[in-house]
């Protein structure tokens, strides 16, 4: 993972250090809401593994949020307010891909340094190349030579077989299945529980529903959902 300098502007700084050795990186999280939450959990699981991490809290726009906490860590003050907070890195706890992209090429024009929190249970291979400010959640399994980009959410259990690439921006959502030799563009959002036949290719900023089979191409912005005959939709007052 590329590093990012001491920036005076964005407030990020050198991690702490004693005779050369990093000591602890203090890592705000970008975002206070669920996924942000999830975010922090596992760097406070990274932390108790002895990860040399320190989640100091995270920041937020809304203003409802201010002075409260979350899972024991300060919401600090809006993302404005890093410039004044001293850290060694963010990462982004935003769920969606649009959102999250523009926080993170906004920050890295600024010099940001991204943190990448990965859940101790996650399997992943010496081989995978795993971006900047990606995070890899509890139960994650990754091949071999898996590229994956920056800024990506590989969530809780899910799959990403050999040689597949997930490009920057991109989900792969909570089970998701996805078989080797891949090519998942940047931007894609691919459900919970989805499967994606081996070499298949994803385009960017396409959207893979929940449980969705896909075993065929998938073009730039194209949109793939399950449809589940066995459920139908009674009107109220009658037998199924």
């Amino acid at each position: 993972m590329k590093k990012h300098g001491r920036d005076h502007i964005s407030g990020f700084h050198d991690p702490l250090l004693i005779f050369g050795k990093k000591l602890l990186e203090r890592v705000v999280v970008i975002g206070a809401g669920s996924h942000a939450q999830v975010v922090a959990d596992i760097l406070l699981c990274m932390r108790n593994r002895g990860s040399p991490v320190e989640p100091i809290g995270f920041v937020d726009d809304d203003p409802h949020l201010a002075g409260k906490s979350r899972l024991g860590l300060p919401i600090l003050g809006p993302i404005k307010s890093l410039a004044d907070i001293p850290h060694d890195a963010v990462v982004i706890g935003i769920g969606d891909n649009a959102t999250r992209a523009a926080i993170f090429e906004r920050l890295r024009a600024a010099g940001g340094r991204f943190y990448n929190p990965i859940h101790p249970s996650a399997i992943v291979s010496p081989t995978a190349r795993i971006g900047a400010g990606s995070v890899i959640c509890a139960g994650v399994i990754i091949g071999v030579l898996v590229s994956i980009g920056d800024n990506v959410i590989v969530n809780t259990r899910a799959t990403l077989e050999h040689h597949s690439t997930l490009g920057d921006h991109a989900h792969l959502g909570g089970g998701a299945l996805g078989g080797g030799e891949l090519a998942i563009g940047p931007g894609a959002f691919i459900g919970m529980g989805a499967t994606i036949v081996s070499g298949c290719r994803i385009g960017a900023w396409s959207f893979i529903g929940a449980a969705t089979l896909v075993f065929r191409d998938v073009p730039e912005r194209g949109k793939l959902l399950a449809v589940n005959k066995q459920f139908k939709r009674y009107p109220a007052g009658t037998a199924a």
